[in-house]
């Protein structure tokens, strides 16, 4: 005589079709949970990392652009007054250089021929010399760990 369908081995005796042996899940192991944890602590560690260095790039890019922008001003402000680069004048040349940079930094004028561009939201600094020819070079900065002046007194990254 045959046996019914539901009494199949491959069935374990139940008579609803599923397969294998069922058992009240109600949540998570501790072990479960310590794996997620750790796991998300690994993820955010390295998402903090990437952006540290995203943040330095783009402020490292605003020195460059700044030093180019500063280049720019001086040579046209010292053309249309006929002076000496070394005697346009700097509270003009910072009015112009704020327009064309972000809020969250500020341009200063240090002295006749120096400037300095702060960053507040990430505590670096730069600061600009300009020569007797008009030539714009980064003299220092300030709170980058990845780049530095090079020789033509331009940032470079390490």
């Amino acid at each position: 005589m045959r046996k019914p369908l539901w009494d199949d081995a491959r069935h374990n005796g139940r008579k609803d079709g599923k397969t294998g042996v069922m058992r009240a899940h109600k949540g998570f192991t501790l072990i479960e949970l310590t794996c997620i944890v750790v796991a998300m602590l690994v993820l955010s560690g390295i998402a903090l990392f990437v952006y540290g260095d995203v943040m330095e790039s783009g402020d490292a890019t605003l020195v460059d652009s700044v030093q180019g922008s500063l280049q720019t001003v001086i040579s046209q402000a010292s053309s249309r007054l006929d002076v000496n680069p070394t005697a346009t004048p700097s509270a003009n040349v910072v009015n112009v250089l704020r327009m064309s940079i972000p809020d969250t930094a500020a341009v200063t004028a240090t002295g006749p021929t120096t400037y300095r561009l702060e960053m507040p939201r990430s505590a670096r600094r730069a600061a600009y010399q300009v020569g007797a020819n008009g030539a714009v070079r980064i003299t220092g900065l300030s709170g980058f760990t990845h780049y530095s002046i090079d020789a033509d007194g331009s940032i470079k990254k390490l």
